[in-house]
């Protein structure tokens, strides 16, 4: 065989080689991406309904929060209290009924607004109009360092419902909250009066 033959063959197999290895390393990248697909829509994040202890409220978190091991541990007036371990996150429920209080929403707002602010020594920022389910509501956003030294994120929700005004507070440390705040808001509008 002439050396311009055997040249055009190796040539030839050279080109056959790298196609047959292009089309394996695009068909492994196919691969891994559909793997990847599975993989996230399998770990997205379930959301399950959880009911007040006097069961007229309800409110969807996701199934990774869990009740807190003793009732009324996160306060005594707690309706609802979930905690994520893994997150350290936590929400808590407070209603106060409007039979028989002489306030509009915008009075019980400025003062549980008010309260927060002296119970942590902080100003209450990044005030923002929401509605939720409906009715008017407000939050804020309060950044706190407790006593141990760790900085905390706190969003806290004031909403008024037909028979109700609440508070919503949710909290986890300071690094969670890009984690944390779009799942607060997503929380926060699902909050029912039954």
């Amino acid at each position: 065989m002439d050396k311009n033959k055997l040249k055009y063959i190796l040539i030839w197999l050279c080109v056959a080689l790298v196609i047959v290895l292009s089309i394996f390393i695009l068909t492994k990248v196919t691969e891994d991406k559909k793997e990847q697909e599975e993989e996230k829509e399998t770990t997205e994040i379930k959301y399950k309904t959880n009911t007040s202890y006097d069961e007229k409220f309800t409110i969807d978190a996701p199934d990774t929060y869990v009740q807190v091991e003793e009732k009324n541990s996160l306060n005594k007036k707690g309706i609802i209290e979930l905690n994520d371990p893994d997150k350290s996150s936590y929400i808590l429920l407070v209603t106060t009924s409007k039979v028989n209080l002489n306030k509009d929403f915008n009075t019980f707002k400025t003062e549980s607004f008010a309260q927060k602010e002296s119970f942590y020594k902080t100003k209450i920022t990044n005030y923002e109009k929401i509605t939720i389910d409906n009715h008017d509501a407000e939050y804020g956003e309060i950044y706190y360092t407790n006593s141990t030294g760790i900085n905390i994120y706190i969003r806290v929700y004031v909403v008024e419902s037909d028979n109700y005004f609440s508070q919503l507070v949710m909290w986890t440390v300071a690094d969670n909250e890009k984690v944390v705040a779009e799942e607060y808001d997503k929380i926060a509008s699902s909050l029912r009066e039954k």
